[in-house]
């Protein structure tokens, strides 16, 4: 980051109330999340049939054991929801991690190479993104198995596209630029200058796509997790999943979750809003 971006990002941050509190969210939910092994909070999994369906400390016959109330197990709510978030951040960055992984030298590679090896690249992908991606995502779940590293490689792999995608549109433009030519011209090989001269300049739109796409992630894996296709019993989506037949009675063994979901995905989005008005000069900020 340049030092006028640099400059740009903290006079943006400093102005935005909306974008301050969704970072302080942000970091509260991943420091929850890599604490929660450590934190003084229940058993996520013991159950307590006593205690069926207690709800938040504010309404009447809540306990201070359970200050967000318990499910239909008798489970504590804020326990489960702490270690959910372990799962959801696992899956959100760690499918952006496979995607950008590969998708970004395909990406590179692909248009500075051009011929036949870009041309088939590319047609590959329009295969791929002619299938959905719930669609694709339950097929190999139920042919692979429902376990977290399967969730995560094949959300990653089905975003490697749009990496490899937003890239090339960038790559075609850096490779022609003069600094390209006059590497060419000091014999500098194609590694090294897709290293050093045209990674760096094409690493703001990495930055973008992966702030937004964490947020998407989260989306997909909750939804999973709602219909069941998931084996991880602690997650966000799976406790809004076992919940839904008690949201008329005990609407908070959903609506906590399901808000979690909620701001954390939000709160990504307005970061990645944030990525793009700083690496764009073109873009003028929008938060308030």
């Amino acid at each position: 980051m340049s030092g006028r971006e640099l400059d740009k990002a903290r006079r943006l941050f400093s102005e935005s109330r909306v974008l301050q509190a969704c970072v302080t969210f942000l970091l509260l939910v991943v420091a929850l999340a890599i604490a929660a092994p450590l934190l003084p909070i229940l058993d996520p999994t013991a159950q307590d049939l006593s205690r069926v369906l207690r709800p938040p400390f504010w309404m009447a016959g809540a306990t201070s054991e359970h200050p967000f109330g318990t499910d239909y197990l008798g489970r504590d709510l804020l326990s489960r929801m702490i270690w959910g978030s372990r799962v959801s951040l696992t899956v959100g960055v760690g499918a952006v991690a496979v995607a950008a992984l590969i998708g970004v030298p395909l990406g590179i590679i692909a248009p500075y190479v051009g011929g036949r090896a870009d041309e088939l690249i590319m047609r590959s992908f329009d295969v791929i993104l002619s299938i959905p991606n719930l669609l694709i995502a339950i097929a190999v779940l139920l042919a692979l198995g429902a376990s977290l590293p399967v969730l995560i490689l094949v959300l990653g792999l089905r975003s490697t596209v749009w990496y490899a995608r937003t890239l090339r549109a960038k790559v075609l433009s850096v490779r022609e630029e003069q600094y390209v030519k006059a590497a060419r011209a000091a014999g500098l090989g194609p590694v090294r200058i897709m290293a050093q001269h045209i990674l760096p300049n094409t690493i703001a739109p990495i930055i973008v796509l992966s702030t937004i796409y964490i947020g998407l992630m989260i989306v997909v894996e909750s939804g999973l997790s709602f219909l069941g296709l998931t084996k991880v019993q602690i997650s966000w989506g799976f406790m809004v999943a076992e919940s839904r037949e008690y949201i008329a009675t005990s609407w908070w063994t959903a609506a906590f979750p399901g808000l979690c979901i909620y701001l954390t995905v939000v709160s990504v989005n307005i970061l990645g809003d944030f990525v793009r008005d700083v690496f764009d000069p073109r873009l003028q900020a929008g938060f308030e």
